[in-house]
């Protein structure tokens, strides 16, 4: 079969209900979906794979946290440049957003239509090959 590009959701969510709900609706909505539990794995991936579109990063997590995931992330060039949404049950926090350059939030209650949206406004058009 001929190769397609496809745009890659990077998911950090350790709730595993939450983590397998983004998942399915981003990839309804013809998203390749990779999904790590907690910041730390979301390095790891990010570190040996192309750069996704789009992360959608929980902040309260084990392991890693999200806030210590943005610190991190703003030291690596090729990770900084990829945007970032906060997906989160915690109040939207102005000042982290300028100091880690988060593109965008949304609330974890958010309805499948507005966690679409927020996706679709944020992310890049980084295009990755699939070998289907």
């Amino acid at each position: 079969m001929p190769e397609q590009t496809v745009l890659m959701v990077l998911v950090v969510e350790d709730d595993p209900a939450l983590r397998f709900m983004l998942t399915k609706l981003l990839t309804r909505a013809g998203y390749a979906v990779v999904a790590t539990p907690d910041g730390q794995r979301a390095l790891d991936y990010l570190r040996a794979n192309p750069a996704p579109c789009l992360i959608v990063l929980d902040l309260d997590m084990p392991v890693m946290g999200g806030e210590e995931f943005l610190r991190r992330r703003k030291l690596d060039r090729r990770l900084a440049a990829v945007p970032v949404i906060i997906f989160s049950s915690q109040p939207f926090d102005n000042q982290m957003a300028l100091d880690y350059a988060v593109a965008g939030y949304c609330r974890k209650v958010a309805e499948a239509e507005e966690i679409l949206r927020v996706v679709e406004r944020y992310r890049s058009p980084v295009l990755v090959e699939s070998h289907e």
